[in-house]
Order: C-alpha cells, then sequence, then structure tokens
C-alpha cells in the first residue's frame, strides 16, 4: 500500500490547497486529505499498525510510515516529533496508555450498534 501511495500520490502545490471555498470543480480536483486529528494520534497509529504488521508484513519501519504517512496527509512530521510523542505516549499514567485506539474503538462500537438498531427499525 506504501509503495502504491508514493508512486501514485502526488501533492498538490500550495497553490491548489484547500481554502473552503466551493469551487465547483470536479471531484478529481477535490482537497487533499488532512489530518486533523493530534500528532500523538497520528504517532499512536503509526505505531499501532507498525505493531500488528500491517503494513509490509511489519517490513516497513516508523521512520518509513511517518514519511508515507506525513505526505499522505500533506503534513510535516519530524523524526524527532514523531519520538517525542511516543516517549509521551509511554509517560502515560493511566491503564490503558492508547487514548487514541481506545476511542476510536468506543466510537466505532458506538457507530455499529446505532447501525445496527437502524438496520432493525427499518426491517419492522
Amino acid at each position: 500500500m506504501l509503495r502504491f501511495l508514493a508512486r501514485e500520490y502526488h501533492p498538490l502545490p500550495p497553490s491548489h490547497m484547500f481554502t473552503g471555498e466551493k469551487t465547483g470543480a470536479p471531484p478529481s480536483d477535490a482537497p487533499p486529505i488532512c489530518w486533523t486529528g493530534s500528532i500523538s494520534d497520528l504517532v499512536e497509529l503509526l505505531y499501532g499498525l507498525d505493531t500488528l504488521k500491517c503494513i509490509n508484513g511489519g517490513e516497513t519501519g516508523i521512520q518509513e510510515l511517518m514519511v508515507h504517512f506525513s505526505r499522505f496527509f500533506g503534513m510535516e512530521l519530524k523524526p524527532s516529533q514523531c519520538y517525542n510523542a511516543y516517549v509521551d505516549i509511554r509517560r502515560r499514567k493511566n491503564d490503558s496508555r492508547t487514548y487514541f485506539f481506545d476511542r476510536a474503538s468506543e466510537k466505532l462500537n458506538e457507530r455499529i450498534v446505532k447501525d445496527d438498531e437502524r438496520e432493525r427499525a427499518r426491517k419492522r
């Protein structure tokens, strides 16, 4: 997937960045996808994907993931930021230190339950 993204993803020049204005442009000219979560959330995601060996069977390291995801999301994430965010995650004192994954799991389960309820209501 990362090779595909590296080969196929070409960031738009700054003059084409999303301004929030409706232009009537076709979907192919849609603005790039931007990460709107925190850096800690992104780093937690990167380390989670690496730990689960979800990308290239775990052969891709954190720095390579960081480079590709940064490019994909149109942001600049430096190795020091990634490492510092991971250290901050490790320093968390709660029972679970994976705040992003905990929230994602909770919200996804809520969404699934709501979708199931809507489907049951529709079938009545």
